[in-house]
């Protein structure tokens, strides 16, 4: 995306960001899921930056599994958040 915003092609980056979040529906394989929502390089424009992780953050409150933006994998649990009842993923053993 970030080539394409830089040649002024907000359409494209954006049909990008749609086929993205699109493919990223359909995964199954927690890996791949995991590896789709490591933090990506900057796009050079916040405001791009901000569409999309607020893009892929609504696409994860879609899918079961996924909370705050993170899949829940073995070893993780879900835990109460004291000041809105929220959850959160917590990792146990740490790091």
């Amino acid at each position: 995306m970030k080539g394409e915003l830089r040649q002024g092609d907000d359409d494209f980056a954006l049909r990008t960001l749609i086929g993205a979040i699109n493919d990223f529906r359909e995964l199954r394989d927690p890996a791949e899921i995991q590896d789709f929502l490591r933090r990506p390089r900057p796009t050079g424009d916040r405001r791009w930056d901000t569409l999309l992780a607020a893009s892929v953050a609504r696409a994860c409150r879609r899918r079961p599994g996924i909370v705050m933006g993170r899949s829940l994998l073995p070893g993780a649990h879900r835990s109460e958040s004291p000041r809105r009842g929220t959850h959160r993923r917590s990792s146990m053993g740490g790091a």
